[in-house]
C-alpha cells in the first residue's frame, strides 16, 4: 500500500525518487483492512454503494428522513 501511494504521488508531482518536494501530497495515510466473507463483506459493500451514491450527488440524510416520514404515514 505504501509503495503504490508513493508512486501515485511521484507521478502526479512529477518528482524523482529521493528528491522530495516541499509539497505534502497526501493529507493522511490511507486506511486499509482485510475483510472476511459474511457480515463484514456485506457491510463494506453497503459502505461502497453509499459512498458511490454520495459521489454522484445522492443525499442519504434527506432520503432517510423522507423514508422515515413515509413509513410513519403508512404505519
Amino acid at each position: 500500500m505504501r509503495s503504490v501511494t508513493g508512486l501515485i504521488a511521484r507521478h502526479i508531482l512529477r518528482a524523482e525518487r529521493g528528491c522530495g518536494k516541499s509539497i505534502q501530497f497526501w493529507e493522511a495515510r490511507p486506511f486499509s483492512r482485510v475483510v472476511t466473507w459474511g457480515r463484514a463483506y456485506k457491510a463494506i459493500h453497503r459502505y461502497f454503494d453509499k459512498n458511490h451514491m454520495q459521489a454522484v450527488g445522492f443525499n442519504w440524510e434527506d432520503f432517510s428522513s423522507e423514508l422515515g416520514q413515509t413509513l410513519a404515514d403508512t404505519g
